[in-house]
């Protein structure tokens, strides 16, 4: 951690309603859980990666009310047993490790973690991590919504 920089976790998860197979084969897919997030443009694959897995994200930024920018952002998103890694890297410095973890909790039901850490300027992390952590959110509360409807096996989203 470098001078004036912060970091700060974030942990969520939720209930979701399907089997932990589907929903851990769901969040492996590379476009699946970014594209959840209320704040998801667009994905694809970084052409000029010299490792497997690494995309660039495009997200919308609100700034204040209908007041809004885009960033793009680097993303490796690695499939590990029983769920996800990711490493983020943003613009300004903002670095994202994060960890998909699905557990069996039923017979048909399955508990989606999520644990986040966010490193950025101690300036920036009180917007950065606020605005992280309210699409997160989003993201696992989108995946237990596509599973309650049934919809872990399309490719409609």
């Amino acid at each position: 951690m470098g001078f004036l920089t912060s970091t700060r976790d974030f942990t969520y998860e939720a209930v979701i309603k399907a089997p932990q197979q589907k929903v851990v084969s769901f969040i492996q897919k590379p476009d699946s859980l970014p594209r959840q997030s209320p704040l998801f443009v667009s994905l694809t694959p970084d052409a000029s990666a010299t490792e497997q897995n690494w995309f660039i994200i495009t997200e919308r930024v609100p700034i204040a009310g209908p007041i809004e920018t885009k960033t793009t952002f680097r993303a490796r998103l690695v499939p590990v047993p029983n769920g996800l890694d990711s490493d983020v890297e943003a613009s300004l410095g903002v670095k994202l490790k994060a960890h998909y973890t699905v557990e069996k909790k039923g017979e048909n039901e399955s508990v989606l973690k999520e644990f986040t850490t966010m490193e950025a300027s101690s300036l920036l992390i009180g917007f950065t991590f606020p605005t992280m952590a309210d699409a997160h959110k989003a993201v696992i509360d989108g995946v237990a919504a596509k599973a309650a409807q049934g919809g872990l096996d399309d490719r409609d989203f």
